[in-house]
């Protein structure tokens, strides 16, 4: 689940224009955090209860200006569906990432479209057999654009994920930062998308599922570091 979240779009110039949405934990505007509400609501609960839970949270919020109109378990399905797609998503981009030669604690994703299209299918696909077409239709319809960011525009464009510095790659403490450069399908909009998150995956996925692949890649190279 995003802790920090912004998007902007890139003009014809090449100059980022200012355009705010969900800011979680360290938010510019100086708004309530989305991860502040999100603990709020399940700080009772522990473990994958609390990613269950928290991820559910962070869907509601992200699509929140779409003023779904769903049920709740409709909503504990689209948090989910979407849950899955997110542990799909990064174990494939953990597949075709590369460490950066200039930071150790950095991974370059490439564009992968195909694959990008393959996922967004399979992910509106179960959420219309989950849901109903109705909902479907209407998430696609109110919220096309904010999952589609969620999403990272889907593989259509280049992304980068950095470990916070100076931390212990093989320990769970640790804080990632997700950037990704795209065009937006479901916007009617010339210029690109630049979307930067803030992840802690100790706290939202604690059974290393998501994250897992991607920290591998890391160990992986510091292991070859050592040994050669």
């Amino acid at each position: 689940m995003p802790s920090v979240e912004s998007d902007s779009a890139m003009g014809e110039s090449g100059a980022a224009v200012a355009q705010p949405v969900l800011r979680k934990v360290e938010p510019v505007d100086g708004s309530e955090s989305t991860r502040s509400r999100a603990v709020a609501v399940v700080g009772g609960l522990s473990g994958e209860s609390y990613a269950a839970l928290a991820e559910q949270a962070a869907v509601r919020m992200a699509v929140s200006g779409a003023e779904l109109d769903l049920t709740a378990e409709q909503w504990s399905a689209l948090g989910a569906v979407t849950a899955h797609y997110q542990t799909v998503r990064q174990t494939f981009e953990a597949t075709i990432a590369t460490v950066s030669a200039r930071d150790a604690l950095r991974l370059d994703i490439p564009a992968y479209p195909a694959a990008g299209d393959a996922l967004r299918e399979k992910f509106f696909s179960e959420l219309r057999e989950r849901l109903g077409d109705a909902a479907a239709d209407q998430i696609v319809q109110r919220a096309g654009v904010a999952l589609e960011g969620y999403f990272g525009g889907f593989g259509v464009g280049v992304q980068t994920i950095e470990f916070s510095p100076g931390a212990v790659v093989a320990a769970a403490d640790y804080q990632v930062t997700r950037t990704a450069q795209y065009w937006n399908s479901v916007e009617d909009r010339a210029g690109l998308t630049l979307r930067r998150e803030t992840y802690f995956p100790a706290l939202e996925d604690p059974s290393g599922e998501r994250w897992g692949p991607l920290l591998a890649r890391l160990t992986s190279r510091a292991a070859g570091n050592t040994g050669s």
